[in-house]
């Protein structure tokens, strides 16, 4: 049997090959990280190259203050280098060697995990539980993060999940070879600023998370490392059907699905969500996974019922073809939300019926809508007193 073709290979990032060190504090020891850390008012210390000899020092004008600094790892670390590298930092300010950060809602921490050695469909996997667990993610980071417009998350906007979902056909091609090429498209035209940066995929080999507050704190910082290997390992180790992800997750009791996938981290993550939120804020993440889960099938029912394709039979029984036919358009123009029930009690199709056309990743025009309705009742322009 073939080994899968791994995203890296297809956005021409191979594997790192350096040798690890794995230490047992980090959930994945030897996946790789990126990190960049945003602060004002850090001049840079003379020494620098040996105390933070794994961070590069960058001005960064898009930050305020005397000296607007980013301080980058110089190249993507493993194992135990990671520790390092996070003890470097916050030795250097608690010994008075670098002069404390100025941190404020202009400052921040990115963390790119690796996905080169991942699968098409370990990363679609990946991608989707982000996703569903982003609202908790942003709730641990500071509250000025929450609005930022530099991290925006998927559950508010409804851009990136029409982007995702009219570009990834999970409801079609999931193939090891066709599969890596779609998410590749995705990851070209995604917006740079999301909380969950998938762009950075196809120019890095990873996925960005923007989300967390600037901090020095290196417990801190390896938390949240962990808990996004966390993310990764459970989508590396468990074949989740992707065509019928949200039902998998709903149907397995949601809140110990998520402890599945956080282990020990869980309680320090949920902590940051009052416990009577914490369901409704899963179902809002399961709903946007949904709508990348059923964006591609929603899409082609769309165009069919618009072309007169499909009718829905009782609707013309009762009032005529021209009435159905007008009724039809203009529900399928006002419905939004990618919803299986919808695709099945307004067609009359399932998801797994819907005949396969040119999948739309090739058409960065083509678009799903994005507001959540769902009333399948019969619409305003018919009426069972009117009739034809």
């Amino acid at each position: 049997m073939n080994e899968p073709i791994k995203f890296g290979a297809v956005v021409g990032k191979l594997p790192d090959r350096r040798a690890i060190v794995e230490t047992p504090s980090l959930v994945l020891s030897n996946c790789y990280v990126g990190i960049e850390l945003e602060f004002e008012d850090v001049p840079q210390p003379e020494n620098f190259e040996d105390i933070l000899y794994f961070w590069k020092y960058d001005v960064d004008d898009s930050l305020r203050g005397d000296y607007p600094t980013e301080l980058i790892l110089r190249h993507p670390l493993a194992g135990v280098d990671v520790i390092t590298a996070l003890e470097q930092i916050s030795s250097a300010v608690s010994s008075g060697e670098m002069e404390t950060p100025t941190i404020n809602e202009r400052t921040s921490t990115h963390v790119h995990i690796d996905v080169r050695d991942l699968s098409g469909k370990q990363l679609l996997r990946f991608l989707l539980l982000s996703f569903m667990c982003e609202e908790f993610l942003q709730n641990f980071c500071a509250d000025y993060r929450r609005n930022n417009l530099y991290c925006i998350p998927a559950y508010n906007c409804g851009d990136l999940r029409d982007r995702a979902s009219c570009s990834i056909p999970v409801t079609g091609d999931l193939s090891d070879d066709f599969l890596p090429h779609a998410l590749h498209s995705v990851a070209s035209r995604y917006r740079k600023y999301s909380g969950i940066n998938f762009r950075t995929a196809a120019s890095y080999g990873s996925l960005e998370f923007r989300h967390l507050e600037a901090t020095y704190d290196k417990d801190r910082l390896l938390l949240w490392i962990n808990l996004l290997q966390s993310l990764k390992k459970f989508a590396m180790l468990n074949e989740i059907p992707l065509e019928r992800f949200p039902e998998t997750i709903s149907n397995s009791g949601p809140m110990g699905f998520i402890r599945e996938i956080f282990g020990e981290l869980y309680e320090p993550l949920m902590s940051a969500t009052p416990e009577d939120v914490r369901i409704a804020t899963l179902y809002r993440g399961l709903r946007t996974a949904q709508e990348v889960v059923y964006g591609h099938a929603l899409d082609i029912a769309h165009h069919r019922v618009v072309s007169g394709e499909v009718l829905n039979p009782q609707w013309v029984e009762d009032f005529g073809e021209t009435k159905t036919r007008r009724a039809s358009q203009s529900m399928v123009a006002s419905i939004g939300g990618v919803q299986r029930s919808y695709i099945k009690n307004f067609l009359g199709l399932e998801v797994d019926d819907v005949e396969e056309e040119p999948s739309p990743f090739m058409n960065p025009k083509a678009t799903v809508p994005s507001s959540l309705h769902f009333d399948l009742e019969v619409p305003s322009e018919l009426s069972y007193e009117q009739g034809e």
